[in-house]
């Protein structure tokens, strides 16, 4: 995401700005725009391991209770 387009390949986002996209967004949403801004498969794969079930079901919440 920011990582990807701001200091290219060698950098990554960490673990709690991952977790804020996908709670803020969704995990698909994040993904696509990581995609679209050259993140990597092995990006990708990295930022996964940052979820749990616990963060799908608070993003889950937060985006019904904003609508």
């Amino acid at each position: 995401m920011r990582a990807a387009n701001e200091a290219g390949a060698a950098d990554h986002m960490s673990c709690s700005d991952v977790r804020y996209y996908v709670e803020k967004y969704t995990a698909e949403v994040a993904e696509m725009y990581a995609r679209s801004r050259g993140a990597t498969d092995a990006q990708i794969n990295r930022a996964r391991r940052c979820l749990t079930p616990t963060h799908f079901r608070r993003a889950e919440r937060w985006r019904n209770y904003t609508e």
